[in-house]
């Protein structure tokens, strides 16, 4: 392990000493002589107090057999440390300086021994904070073998008053006229920081007080997150100014983790507990290796392998009890065997994962499966690698689901985060789904992040807020997720839920993320009529409801004219459709007299198309024949209907099969706005509109005297009726002298042209 030195004043530590001594104030003795005349009368002799000096010499012993204690200690315990050589090396500096300095002549105690140790948690701070204590006493630094530890919080809890009648204790513990009364560990002070609270300012003027006074003086030790103890430091420059040097921890490395793996095992079952493959062995190995992967930010080091330690106790113990179950009667209690130790074998995860079981009942919706599979052999893959002491294959957990509604994508994100915990991949198979606008802003979207680690973390682009062609997040935040999905973060899933319209928009803006992505995104396909069925039949099952083969025709009849529409949400219109219909059912079964109760079997007038938009898309034929619309406008409504059949079988466009732009030309109640209106009907249920809604406006609607004005309303006019029939009535033949091809109609180039959409 490596520990950086981001400042020092010793040499390897606090080099400054050898610079000139701080400014410290000394005591001046002026003597005056007198002249005499006579010479002085000889002086009485002292009296010496015998218990006194008895008594100081005692102390002295003591003293000295106190530090030497220590000193044989601190040996032990830094010979015991694993890692950490930088730090040991830096520890045995300050005692060389020191030893140095008395050498020639100059007083080591009128330096600064405060220090700033910072790193990630479990990598050894407070334990080395102790041993720099125990060092200073040892070699003669402090006065006082006190060492007190406490922390920001507490600090805070305890206000000023407390925090001077800890001071106070410390100073009063040994000898309160001692130079230096002993060690204060501070951790995780940047809780302090004066710009929270007046009070935290009050408490580190006390703080500071203590660390500067000449008598009574305490050394302080501040330790804590690295980004934290930077922060604390630069905003608070007198801490800065007093301390010897800032000490960073790194996280330990493999070899290291090993070794303490070993030694927690060790020390847990006191010697008694065996391993498969030996402490050494190839299992251990591939066990520590696990846990240098997790290395870097927020990693927890030494706390990581006592919870490692602790799973594979876990493991032990159910194996035991299922042995136990089984009848075995040779069980061995003090044994770690390979599963225990690695968790097992993802080919039995695959067998014995409930989410993987759901997820394979999916009518449809292969590519997901196969998704899924591809992590699954990449992790076994990667299980026999880690054995075998091979480099571990990179598994991208990260997803993309793109689809129509209805298609369980959701449903197969929260089994899919599900098998990654049960692979091991997450800590926990929590699943926190979020719209895509409550990435507000880059302070929001960290703070999501950060509170979905070892969780899978959905997008889902699909709400209500959140247009398919207006992404509402700021490039900054979107930066943020790309970066996220396009990661391959330890512990941490994302996956972004959208329509396929939405995820096709998205991806060009990612530029090069989307390369990476590529293979990330996962195509739901709308349910054929052979899944609708098969799935209409499994809900039946489900729910133990029968239905007459006429009924069942039925249903798949209004589905398959439904799932035509662009808006058609697949499995959740057929579970639509079947509570309309079991709820038909129960009211006709209310209006009929008293007598036993009949089995439920559902009969086609239960199944209602409207739910659904169901009906099919010529049933407007029987209104317009008794209407005043010509039978050649009903037949061409009756030929687009069939282009866009045809088009919509054949896997193409509609909207391409037929004309978009139309000029209805006749007198007034000629029946112009009825045919709009079925029109408007008729194209939505092919799939060309996303509604079927009709917006009216007329040209005075549009055209202003002013050029801009009116391109202006014409855009918001075009805007209103996204995705629906736009009808523009009142138009006039211009007259022939106020207009000319050089001069055309304001607001002209905004009206859509002929056959466009």
């Amino acid at each position: 392990m490596e520990c950086r030195q981001n400042t020092s004043r010793f040499p390897s530590l606090l080099s400054s000493l050898w610079g000139p001594r701080r400014s410290q104030q000394s005591l001046s003795v002026s003597t005056s002589t007198q002249t005499q005349t006579q010479p002085p009368a000889p002086a009485p002799a002292p009296k010496i107090d015998i218990a006194s000096t008895l008594q100081k010499k005692r102390s002295a012993e003591q003293d000295r057999v106190s530090r030497e204690t220590a000193q044989k200690e601190l040996v032990d315990e830094i010979e015991n440390l694993v890692g950490l050589e930088n730090v040991k090396r830096q520890l045995l500096g300050v005692q060389n300086w020191v030893q140095i300095c008395r050498r020639h002549g100059r007083e080591p105690r009128n330096e600064w021994y405060n220090i700033v140790f910072q790193g990630n948690p479990g990598t050894g701070k407070s334990t080395i904070a102790r041993i720099y204590a125990k060092m200073l006493y040892a070699i003669g630094i402090s006065d006082s073998n006190t060492i007190k530890e406490t922390s920001g919080r507490d600090l805070t809890i305890k206000g000023p008053q407390g925090v001077q009648r800890l001071i106070k204790e410390m100073v009063n513990s040994d000898s309160p006229s001692a130079p230096t009364a002993g060690v204060l560990i501070v951790d995780n002070p940047h809780t302090l920081m004066p710009s929270k609270l007046e009070s935290h300012r009050e408490i580190l003027d006390c703080l500071l007080q203590a660390m500067e006074r000449k008598t009574g003086r305490i050394i302080v030790v501040f330790i804590g997150h690295g980004p934290d103890m930077e922060t604390f430091l630069q905003e608070n420059p007198r801490v800065q100014h007093q301390t010897c040097s800032t000490v960073s921890f790194a996280d330990f490395d493999r070899h290291e983790l090993h070794q303490l793996l070993v030694r927690r095992i060790t020390e847990a079952f006191g010697g008694k507990m065996q391993v498969e493959g030996g402490q050494d062995g190839q299992y251990m190995q591939a066990a520590a290796r696990r846990l240098a992967r997790s290395r870097g930010e927020g990693f927890t080091n030494i706390y990581a392998v006592r919870q490692l330690v602790e799973t594979i106790a876990h493991r032990q113990a159910e194996c035991l009890a299922e042995q136990q179950d089984v009848g075995m009667e040779d069980v061995d209690y003090f044994f770690f065997s390979k599963d225990d130790i690695l968790g097992p074998n993802p080919s039995d995860i695959r067998s014995q994962s409930v989410a993987w079981t759901s997820l394979q009942s999916f009518v449809g919706q292969e590519p997901v499966k196969a998704s899924v599979r591809e992590v699954f052999g990449t992790v076994e893959e990667n299980y026999w690698r880690e054995v075998k002491n091979q480099k571990r294959l990179l598994v991208r957990v990260n997803r993309v689901f793109a689809g129509p509604p209805g298609t369980g994508k959701t449903t197969a994100a929260k089994l899919y985060a599900q098998i990654l915990a049960d692979l091991g991949l997450l800590s926990s198979g929590e699943v926190t789904v979020k719209p895509l606008s409550a990435f507000n802003n880059v302070s929001d979207t960290d703070d999501i992040l950060s509170s979905t680690v070892g969780k899978a973390l959905i997008i889902d682009m699909n709400t209500p807020e959140t247009d398919d062609n207006d992404f509402q997040v700021s490039d900054s935040v979107l930066d943020m997720l790309i970066k996220e999905l396009s990661a391959n973060g330890e512990n941490r899933c994302t996956i972004l839920v959208g329509s396929d319209h939405a995820v096709d928009t998205l991806l060009p803006e990612l530029k090069e993320a989307s390369r990476m992505l590529e293979h990330q995104v996962v195509r739901f396909q709308p349910l054929t009529r052979e899944q609708m069925e098969e799935l209409f039949q499994a809900k039946l099952q489900e729910q133990d409801v029968d239905a007459t083969p006429e009924a069942f025709q039925a249903a798949m009849d209004i589905l398959e004219s439904a799932r035509m529409r662009k808006d058609f949400d697949n499995a959740r219109g057929i579970e639509r459709l079947l509570t309309a219909a079991n709820r038909n059912f129960d009211q006709r079964r209310s209006r009929a007299p008293d007598g036993p109760l009949s089995q439920r079997v559902l009969e086609p007038e239960y199944f209602n198309a409207d739910l659904v938009g169901g009906k099919a898309a010529l049933a407007f034929r029987e209104e317009l024949r008794h209407s005043i619309v010509p039978d050649d406008i009903i037949s061409v409504l009756k030929r687009y209907h069939n282009e866009m059949k045809i088009a919509w079988f054949q896997g193409h466009e509609p909207r391409a099969r037929v004309p978009c732009t139309l000029v209805f030309k006749g007198a007034s109640g000629t029946g112009k706005k009825t045919v709009a209106r079925h029109l408007s009907a008729l194209y939505y249920k092919m799939g060309v509109l996303k509604t079927a809604a009709m917006v009216e406006c007329s040209v005075s609607d549009l055209v202003t005297t002013s050029v801009s004005h009116t391109s202006i309303r014409t855009r918001s006019q075009l805007e209103r009726a996204r995705g629906k029939l736009l009808t523009l009535s009142g138009f006039r033949p211009p007259a022939r002298q106020s207009t000319s091809p050089s001069k055309p109609l304001p607001g002209r180039d905004s009206l859509p042209q002929p056959n466009s959409s």
